[in-house]
């Protein structure tokens, strides 16, 4: 964070701190003013527990001077005395109640951030510091994320603040006050303890331990469990909602409750005691523990390699557990290598000694890799040493790894479904399956199983024919039976369901293991790379949620910040995008559709997450307060428009479901009491229906036959721009709202599309026939309205055409998304089973 002295302010005669900020910050003028920003925000907080801000100088800040050891100082690896602690976590609940009820949160706090002085008070610093050094110029608003990378470039703090962080903060994401909450509870748990919860030797197995292992609570008196365990939940929607209630019982003496003192406590302090346990326990059993939300996340091939969706061998296995992904990706030679992958990581390690594996696959314990190598079958184990050759297996067509230490594997050569000890030996059929023989059936004929996945008993195993059905095997009969018989994938089982393509839709059927039988029908899941045909399905999934799939290949788009010069300034999102985008109210995160599916962009901190999962949504827009998503889809078997809160907290409602079949929405008015949406506008007669949002008339702008589309509320709701159809083009055009008035043309030329407005209703923007972003000034006063010339924001695009866009505010920045040809990414999604649930 920079140098800090000790100085004297020589006009008001008093001692005071002064840091100096780094010279990353102070020679970066975007950053030092955002920062100066902060620091006036931060200096609106007056409380007796948190270190003042004086002042902000030239490439300094002058603080309150505070006497005394920092808390890191005090415990120094040794437990606190329990009443000592509770003094201090009270002073330090009541200082971080303060700043949440200011929209502050602290997002560093750590024991080397708070002081106690001589007299005993506790004094925070360094309030929302770490967000005034991030590096993300886009940073702004209390509820985002200090990250992981910005507090990298922070010399010297990264190994201090890691063992502090939230789980969401670890992983990068949006962060709010319950990110303080867990702190908190690191930092109580550390001065009972005299250690803190999640520990480990470098960075890397500090973050993993907070993102998968459990505090051991056992160490901390027992009257303390219940307030920890609330705090250290690792979902922030399960977690403590507000410090204020840490605050409240802390008043109560709960840690005299320990086992080692309970028998000498007065009966009426033990009444104390109870009474608080009971407080606690309906504190903490009040609100259920709500159900982890789907989790969406994009893997990038390593740095000169590509993922290759192959018909033959599938390229991602997930671990048991769900923490970790092995893939293949091949380099510019083509030779292919195993990766792996942790969840918790941002970097991908290659496996030494992998060159040309083929289709990888765990051990039941995720402590051992196999696949297919140069013709034989390999196994590896992932703490060290060199991969181990079990048998001959020339075109591994799949192998699964069971519970009882066996291998069941097809491959071309034996044309039989064969299986081996885990350990090495001599293999034999499995159930006397015939695989067949040769890479491809000859006409007519039929594979009889390929693709073997076990189940969890380790003895029945699942397996495909090139005729479509999904058969289930056992190793000690022959017999075999049919489960699905329209598919075109290999199957596995996972969370309670098989998973299984049928075409390029990745579907999951209800399974019960110890019936062996379905339980229900089929649901879409996903889209995934392949074709119609029999093949593998590239996909995989683990016991516990977590699925990982390979997207279609093919033509996608770029979605990138485009300054008033057309220069690119940087790529958001590279997939296959249908529709995009639309910023959100705050300019923080972007709606986009990728594959009939909506995703939630998050510029802070990189992150996409999908929103729907049905597969067949189209375009989303936010509401005027962020808090809510439209959109059109046709799950219900036709198009119809839903709402859905954008934290996912609720299932979607029906808004529209009536005759005109409106499939996209456009814009959302100010007040946020109407909505525009317009219907298909490859109809006969494409229209622009204005929906009433507390239930009064439907219509439709300017009525049929007009051929409008894509309408625009101005800011002040006033105003409707939109796009208007004729045989020979189309053009821009205003009229006012709810009227009476005329129509206004803004735009030249013909094939003008697309309209836009800036925040402050001045401009508007469109796109040309040309594909030229043009702007034109509005002046609108009652039902009249002046429009002057349109002019190029900047030169047409040629061959890289804006598809769709949307204008940042003050219209500095163009969030835009071009048509180029993009390399596949891996899709994984964590919790995926909670989307059937919608």
């Amino acid at each position: 964070m920079g140098e800090v002295w000790r100085a004297t302010d020589t006009r008001l005669n008093r001692e005071v701190a002064i840091k100096v900020l780094p010279a990353a910050v102070a020679g970066d003028a975007m950053r030092l003013a955002r920062f100066t920003r902060e620091a006036q925000v931060l200096a609106s907080l007056n409380h007796p527990n948190i270190a003042a801000i004086y002042g902000v100088e030239e490439h300094a800040l002058v603080m309150e001077l505070v006497e005394g050891p920092t808390l890191a100082e005090r415990i120094a690896g040794r437990a606190m005395p329990i009443d000592d602690a509770l003094g201090i976590a009270r002073q330090m609940a009541e200082a971080l109640g303060y700043a949440h009820d200011k929209g502050v949160v602290h997002r560093d706090l750590k024991p080397a951030n708070i002081k106690i002085t001589p007299e005993g008070t506790v004094k925070i610093l360094d309030f929302g510091l770490a967000k005034a050094m991030s590096t993300d110029a886009s940073a702004s608003g209390p509820g985002e994320a200090t990250t992981l990378n910005s507090a990298a470039t922070m010399a010297g703090t990264i190994l201090g603040t890691a063992a502090y962080m939230a789980p969401e903060q670890a992983r990068g994401q949006n962060v709010d006050r319950r990110a303080d909450v867990w702190a908190f509870g690191v930092v109580l748990y550390e001065m009972l303890t005299g250690e803190r919860p999640f520990g480990g030797a470098t960075v890397s197995d500090t973050l993993a331990a907070i993102l998968t292992a459990a505090p051991d609570l056992e160490r901390v008196p027992a009257g303390a469990r219940p307030l920890l365990r609330r705090c250290l939940q690792k979902d922030p929607k399960q977690r403590l909602r507000d410090v204020g209630d840490a605050e409240i019982l802390l008043e109560n003496p709960f840690a005299a409750a320990a086992p080692a003192r309970a028998a000498a406590l007065p009966w009426a302090l033990l009444g104390i005691v109870v009474a608080a346990a009971v407080a606690l326990g309906f504190l903490y059993w009040r609100e259920r523990p709500l159900a982890p939300a789907p989790v969406a996340l994009s893997l990038l091939p390593p740095p000169q390699f590509e993922f290759a969706a192959d018909p033959i061998h599938n390229i991602v296995a997930v671990s048991p557990h769900g923490d970790r992904v092995v893939f293949s990706a091949a380099g510019a030679d083509g030779t292919g290598y195993l990766w792996l992958r942790r969840l918790d990581s941002v970097t991908s390690q290659r496996l030494n000694g992998t060159a040309n594996a083929i289709s990888p696959f765990w051990s039941p314990d995720g402590q051992e890799i196999g696949f297919g190598q140069n013709g034989e079958l390999m196994r590896m184990d992932l703490a060290g040493g060199p991969p181990v050759a079990l048998a001959s297996a020339p075109d591994l067509w799949g192998a699964s790894w069971g519970s009882r230490a066996v291998i069941v594997y097809a491959e071309s050569a034996t044309g039989t479904l064969l299986q081996i000890p885990a350990q090495g030996g001599i293999p034999i059929s499995a159930a006397g399956l015939a695989m067949g023989t040769g890479r491809a059936p000859a006409a007519g004929s039929t594979l009889p199983g390929v693709y073997p996945w076990f189940l969890p008993d380790g003895q029945h195993f699942l397996f495909v024919q090139s005729d479509g059905t999904i058969r289930l095997g056992t190793l000690d009969s022959s017999a075999t039976r049919v489960l699905v018989t329209q598919a075109s994938s290999d199957a596995i089982y996972a969370s309670g369901n098989l998973l299984f393509k049928q075409g390029s839709t990745l579907m999951a059927q209800p399974f019960d293991v110890k019936r062996l039988a379905l339980t229900g029908g089929p649901a879409p899941i996903a889209t995934v790379a392949g074709n119609p045909l029999v093949e593998n399905g590239a996909f995989a999934a683990s016991s516990n949620g977590t699925l990982a799939f390979l997207p279609p290949a093919g033509a996608g788009a770029v979605l990138g910040w485009y300054d008033p010069n057309g220069k690119l300034l940087s790529t958001v999102q590279s997939a296959d995008i249908t529709h995009a985008p639309n910023l959100s109210p705050d300019g923080r995160r972007a709606l986009t559709t990728v594959n009939g599916d909506l995703w939630i962009v998050d510029f802070a901190t990189g992150t996409r997450t999908q929103f729907s999962f049905d597969g067949k949504s189209s375009v989303g827009i936010w509401s005027p307060d962020g808090r809510q998503i439209a959109f059109g889809s046709s799950r219900g078997g036709h198009w119809a428009l839903y709402r859905e809160p954008s934290d996912g907290s609720a299932p979607a409602q029906v808004l529209y479901d009536g005759s005109a079949q409106l499939e996209y929405p456009s814009s959302w008015s100010s007040d946020g009491k109407f909505l525009l949406a317009s219907t298909n506008r490859n109809s006969k007669t494409p229209a622009i229906g204005i929906l009433s949002l507390s239930g009064g008339e439907r219509l439709l702008l300017l009525g049929p036959g007009t051929r409008t589309v894509n309408g625009q509320f101005s800011p002040d709701g006033r105003w409707i721009a939109f796009q208007g159809m004729t045989g020979e083009g189309s053009q821009i055009y205003l009229t006012p709202f709810p009227g009476p008035g005329g129509m206004y043309r803004v735009s030249l030329g013909d094939l003008n599309e697309e309209p836009r407005w800036s925040r402050d209703g001045k401009w508007l923007y469109y796109l040309s026939g040309r594909r030229e972003l043009m702007v034109a000034g509005v002046q609108a006063q009652g039902a009249s309205a002046e429009v002057r010339t349109p002019q190029p924001l900047f030169g047409p695009v040629a061959n890289e055409p804006f598809d769709e866009y949307d204008i940042a505010a003050g219209g500095t920045r163009v969030l835009a998304l071009r048509g180029s040809d993009i390399a596949p990414t891996l899709t994984v999604i964590q919790h995926w089973p909670q989307a059937l649930k919608h």
